[in-house]
């Protein structure tokens, strides 16, 4: 199955449109374990996502067919004259700490939450990561980016297996760049996320606050696009990312059941047409980053 359940919205409030707020432990619980038996068997979580390792550990507890859970190393800052002993010690530490919440002796998949230690430390994170994986800490390795650029940067490293790039129907950035092509031909397991740019594609252009005015043009094509062609929003961004053969897995939050039986709902709806998929290229390829980017919202 190409979906994956993100789990930011389990263990805090996330993204702009969610109206439904953090389910309640019972609730998450619940669902996490749904999610298993719907055939959903990667599961995307984080020590920066509240609750949501420990929630994850106690959904597994009991579970025969356990999934594979994706956790994530927080940056790692930069500070002055920081000996590799150090790196290794913090990275270790924040291993053991997942690895107790989770309830597991080793991690399936371990990224680096933040590009930015691709190159800190004079490429030392990396180092590390790459001998926690050669210790058996860590089964695969990888990078969470946010541009073009830290694509660039991940495709110099040597032994990473996986990145989560964030990919929408309005960021065409890492197709026209040819971008996924070449993460493909390394045969790296691309995983996206934000498929709806955290909730923004689903707001009508008159929700939008005003420091998110510039969407406006954006979201209306969108709304245009998918009327005309007979979609909600909802499923006309989740096809075509669905859609794109270089997409191994699609990183989607929940915070109800029913939304997790739409997305696998969503799963076997039949793929888009050229025309409508070309149409989609056309419109939306030149947004800017300061929609593209939600660090670079400013409220």
């Amino acid at each position: 199955m190409k979906l994956a359940l993100g789990t930011a919205q389990l263990g805090m409030p996330y993204g702009i449109a969610n109206i439904s707020g953090q389910p309640d432990y019972a609730e998450a619980i619940r669902l996490v374990r749904t999610a298993m038996t719907k055939g959903i068997h990667v599961i995307d979580t984080a020590p920066g996502y509240g609750d949501s390792e420990y929630i994850l550990g106690k959904a597994r507890y009991g579970i025969t067919n356990t999934p594979v859970i994706i956790t994530k190393i927080p940056l790692i800052p930069e500070r002055n004259e920081v000996e590799l002993q150090d790196i290794r010690k913090s990275m270790m530490q924040y291993i053991e700490e997942s690895k107790l919440r989770l309830g597991v002796l080793r991690l399936d998949c371990c990224l680096l939450h933040s590009p930015d230690n691709m190159l800190s430390h004079d490429r030392k994170v990396v180092q590390v990561l790459c001998e926690l994986k050669a210790q058996g800490h860590v089964e695969k390795i990888g990078v969470s980016i946010y541009t073009p650029e830290d694509v660039e940067t991940f495709l110099e490293l040597e032994d990473m297996d996986v990145i989560q790039i964030p990919i929408n129907i309005l960021d065409q950035r890492l197709i026209t760049s040819g971008q996924l092509e070449r993460l493909k031909t390394r045969k790296i397991s691309i995983h996206a996320r934000s498929i709806y740019l955290q909730g923004l594609l689903l707001l009508s252009p008159d929700q939008l606050p005003e420091y998110m005015s510039a969407a406006k043009i954006h979201l209306s094509n969108l709304r245009l696009l998918a009327e005309r062609n007979h979609y909600s929003i909802t499923e006309l961004a989740f096809i075509y990312i669905r859609d794109l053969r270089h997409i191994d897995y699609m990183v989607i939050g929940c915070e109800t059941l029913e939304q997790l039986e739409d997305n696998v709902r969503m799963l076997e709806l039949p793929p888009l047409s050229s025309v409508v998929s070309e149409e989609a290229m056309q419109l939306f390829s030149r947004v800017p980053e300061c929609i593209l980017n939600p660090s670079k919202w400013r409220a």
